[in-house]
């Protein structure tokens, strides 16, 4: 699992390059569960600045890729992963 401290929700980004991915993007949830039907997609899990990302890359409802994110600050928006 990667570490990522001090990630900033209003200034950072997530640029995932060379990666194919479900439905073209990844979608973020709220939810704290992946949908599946073929979307990726990424919730936080955790709270208070300390959290683990799960990120669903090919849309099969299990996560592929898990990022723990310590002191970060916002609120996570799809817009915070970019995938080029």
């Amino acid at each position: 699992m990667d570490n990522i401290t001090g990630f900033d929700a209003a200034n950072d980004s997530f640029t995932f390059s060379g990666l194919n991915v479900a439905g073209g993007h990844i979608n973020y949830l709220e939810t704290g569960s992946f949908s599946g039907g073929n979307q990726a997609s990424a919730y936080l899990d955790g709270g208070a600045g300390n959290g683990t990302l799960h990120i669903d890359t090919n849309g099969d409802g299990s996560s592929d890729m898990d990022i723990n994110l310590q002191n970060y600050i916002g609120t996570l928006h799809s817009s915070n992963f970019l995938v080029s």
